[in-house]
């Protein structure tokens, strides 16, 4: 029987309501009654029995929208209200190109760009006018969230051609987007969300900082020794690393989080205006890219095709960008378990390089402050 009891809620399964309506019929009308599904009697109370069970499966599931371990989809959005936080409804990657061409010459809002073998387009958020220098600087996006990435000077081909417009590039690497937050993302973060209040002002900060619109990735670093770290932070300070967000809002939370006595660093710097009309300089950090490069060694098996070699590009890509956080690292063995997953190969081995490093059979360890940029040109299969 469904019912609450003070070990939590028990079900009732469809199999145990059929069972137990069969039961009540042969007690009415004979233990020789039939009742195989292939009788009127049969069907009929397999009918119940299923809307019984489907009463059931709701009861089940209010109960557990009241729980943020055991809910999902809109009842946990809800449910994380309480906790003064929502779900993140994903990001956009975005890049600043510079554009050249004849000056005055305007070129309009959705104009196309891609990369030479046209993986990753972006589209021009605004219209931009040429310059008198004959270039200008104008923000672009993919169509779709996630986590979309472009090295520098790898978005090069126009693909909506203009009269007067001869060339456009990226001179930095595109800011990665992401996804919307999934239902184990935002538990998590959840979890994390209680610690606004902790009196441990790097967790607090953390949080606090996570729930800003538009972050798509941070962490708090603390040097609480009085010497200079070996990750360069200086005694006694905190370096916030953060990708993506509003400037003023992120510099205003770091302000209002700190402790006295404690130092920022940073490379970024923002000025803010404190209760008393004193300017105070916080500091932060945006991530800095590096190219990753991956080659996957394999021997193909029987269900291998043509189009193995692609899964296997966008298994690698789906788990570097999904799983290796700023400053993560990428272990070599881990990388085996999603390719596994495709079938149809064997793998021989998977090289490894960071930036202008040659390839090799290893894991790699990013700095705190770096951040994975990979495209499927910088995987290959062989």
């Amino acid at each position: 029987m469904t019912q609450l009891t003070d070990t939590g809620f028990e079900r009732t399964r469809l199999i145990e309501r059929l069972a137990e309506i069969q039961g009540d019929a042969r007690a009415i009308f004979g233990q020789d009654i039939d009742l195989s599904s292939d009788t009127m009697d049969g069907q009929h109370i397999s009918l119940f029995a299923e809307a019984i069970a489907d009463l059931d499966e709701l009861a089940e599931l209010v109960w557990m929208s009241f729980d943020p371990d055991l809910a999902f989809g809109n009842s946990l959005s809800r449910l994380v209200k309480i906790n003064g936080i929502e779900r993140s409804q994903g990001a956009y990657s975005i890049v600043n190109l510079t554009v050249t061409g004849t000056p005055l010459v305007l070129i309009p809002k959705g104009s196309s760009v891609s990369n030479a073998s046209g993986t990753v387009e972006v589209y021009t958020t605004e219209d931009v006018r040429i310059d008198e220098t004959g270039t200008a600087i104008v923000e672009a996006m993919p169509d779709a969230m996630g986590a979309i990435s472009a090295s520098a000077d790898t978005l090069t081909v126009i693909k909506s051609p203009l009269f007067g417009w001869s060339s456009v590039t990226n001179t930095a690497a595109m800011t990665v987007g992401k996804l919307r937050e999934t239902d184990q993302q935002l538990r998590e973060r959840r979890r994390g969300s209680v610690s606004k209040g902790n009196r441990n002002m790097t967790e607090a900060l953390w949080a606090k900082l996570s729930d800003l619109s538009g972050v798509i990735e941070v962490s708090v670093l603390e040097n609480a020794t009085q010497y200079t770290d070996s990750r360069g932070l200086p005694p006694h300070s905190i370096h916030v690393v953060i990708s993506g967000g509003d400037e003023a809002q992120i510099a205003q939370t770091i302000w209002a989080s700190k402790t006295g006595g404690t130092e920022v660093a940073g490379t970024e710097e923002y000025i803010i205006i404190d209760e008393v009309g004193n300017e105070q300089v916080m500091k932060f950090s945006r991530p800095i890219d590096v190219t990753i490069k991956v080659a996957v060694y394999i021997t193909p098996l029987s269900g291998y095709s043509f189009s193995t070699a692609s899964l296997i590009k966008e298994a690698v890509l789906d788990y570097l960008n999904d799983e290796i956080a700023v400053g993560g690292d990428i272990i070599n063995s881990a990388l085996y378990t999603p390719l596994n997953e495709i079938g149809g190969f064997a793998i021989d081995r998977i090289e490894l390089a960071k930036g202008n490093e040659a390839l090799a059979e290893k894991s790699i360890y990013l700095e705190f402050n770096e951040r994975i940029s990979i495209s499927t040109n910088n995987v290959e299969v062989i």
